[in-house]
């Protein structure tokens, strides 16, 4: 082996030394919640297709959505079990560290470094502070739900750090943004061909499922949801390949089919598992509704993602498919073009979506709704990474708006109406894309002009029927 390939293997971080792909710990971990996955995803299949030929789910389509109203039981958990394969699995981030709801990974990060940090490794390299609060829930939560062994001290060493997950946002309900826009203002699709090894599911965001159903008292003044805890027994969790036994729980967890959630949490009245259900079939693309037709979310329905979580450490650029940078926060601002410079520099395709800002305070959840079917690919990007068909004239259009929303951030916080503004100002000359689905396009590509193409990586051939079969 030649010397450089050994300084290469040993590199240090900040003084550490890079971390395997996945641990031993973490492979034995995978390969014990595989099995159990498996078995309670088989278990779970009979409950699945008496559900999905219930009446609640039967009168539910026929008021959303007709297409699906008489598609068989089997068909649909087939379309259902294409669909979640297919869907990104995302992990929003924050632009820079100021202001961070907890330590993470920012561009700087993602730019230098040789893997993907989760947020343990992120707070060590950022100095952070690991007692209390948010990160304190995490902490049991990994523990109690996918068995990772507890820290000796009160923080993490740089090895115990190495062993924990990734958080991501499952988006099967094909939110622009990916991820919740109050999680950070980038979101980082994976290649899921890459690291499907390390996903594993649970049916719910567990920081929420740690404070409602796994601790007593909540850290800082959020106050946890009212969740259905018991509709997730033994907290079995899921992989790719085998979830059928999350799929009720993630229906019914925030929910059952006469709960009325007390404020902060009902922010469109009364609120059912048909809520959820609707949800699922309306913007899942289970349905043959159009990505730019599906309807608005509120913020809790929003939340009701499955959470596909990586257990290892994804090496860069190769795990990461593409970014999304959030429009409202980071369009027109030095930390998008950071993020320009870091999509440039590791060759991934950069997208900008709308993703309204949904806040986690509570007393701010009201009434708070977003479209989330709002995406376009950078222009410039795109023709540099992309067969994208960039309109001739959008990188120019595209610059034309950056720098008139610049110029209004120079004086003050932009309003809805400013965003709203400035995206109908980019207008229809802009490659507007929707997320991938289970039946089109291949592993190479990267979302669906909206127009009907693939958007796919540059130099690679579109893939044959029997390439895309095994590929969804």
């Amino acid at each position: 082996m030649k010397s450089s390939t050994l300084f290469a293997l040993f590199t240090l971080v900040g003084g550490q030394s890079i971390p395997a792909e996945q641990t031993s710990q973490q492979r034995a971990l995978f390969a014990e919640h595989r099995a159990r996955a498996q078995a309670q995803s088989a278990s779970a299949t009979p409950k699945v297709l008496e559900f999905f030929d219930s009446p609640l789910v039967r009168q539910t389509l026929r008021h959303c959505c007709e297409d699906l109203a008489e598609e068989p039981a089997e068909s649909l958990l087939r379309r259902y079990r294409a669909e979640a394969r297919a869907a990104e699995i995302a992990h929003a981030f924050p632009a820079t560290s100021i202001g961070a709801m907890w330590p993470d990974v920012t561009i700087d990060e993602v730019h230098k470094e040789p893997w993907f940090l989760n947020e343990w490794q992120a707070g060590l390299l950022q100095q952070s502070n690991f007692s209390g609060g948010p990160k304190a829930v995490n902490d049991l939560t990994q523990q109690q739900i996918y068995g990772c062994r507890p820290f000796a001290g009160t923080g993490p060493t740089w090895k115990e750090a190495a062993e924990r997950l990734i958080y991501i946002a499952h988006n099967m309900l094909r939110l622009d943004f990916g991820s919740l826009p109050g999680f950070g203002d980038v979101t980082a699709v994976f290649n899921t061909t890459l690291v499907r090894d390390m996903v594993l599911i649970a049916p719910h965001d567990t920081g929420q499922y740690g404070m409602a159903c796994l601790h007593e008292g909540v850290p800082g003044n959020f106050t946890p949801p009212p969740l259905n805890c018991s509709v997730w027994p033994g907290q079995v969790l899921g992989t790719l390949d085998h979830l059928d036994h999350l799929i009720l729980p993630n229906l019914y967890m925030a929910y059952n089919t006469s709960a009325t959630l007390p404020f902060p949490f009902n922010t469109s009245g009364n609120l059912s598992v048909r809520n959820s259900i609707r949800a699922l079939f309306q913007r899942s693309a289970i349905s043959k509704v159009a990505y730019e037709d599906i309807p608005p979310l509120d913020f809790w329905a929003s939340f009701q993602f499955l959470e596909a979580n990586l257990l290892g450490n994804p090496r860069l650029p190769a795990s990461v498919k593409y970014l999304i940078g959030n429009f409202q926060e980071i369009f027109g601002t030095p930390e998008g073009r950071a993020l320009q410079r870091l999509a440039a520099h590791r060759a991934w395709p950069l997208f900008w979506a709308v993703g309204s800002y949904m806040p986690f305070q509570p007393k701010q959840m009201v009434n708070t709704t977003t479209t989330s079917n709002r995406r376009l690919a950078d222009p410039a990007n795109a023709a540099n990474f992309t067969d994208a068909a960039v309109p001739a004239g959008a990188a120019a259009t595209f610059e034309e708006v950056w720098s008139k929303t610049e110029e209004a951030r120079a004086s003050r916080k932009l309003t809805e109406a400013d965003v709203a503004e400035a995206w109908s100002l980019l207008g229809p000359g802009q490659v507007r894309v929707a997320p991938l689905t289970a039946e089109v396009c291949g592993d190479h590509c990267v979302a669906l002009d909206v127009r009907g193409a693939c958007v796919c990586l540059k130099d690679h051939a579109p893939l044959g029927a029997s390439e895309l079969a095994l590929v969804v």
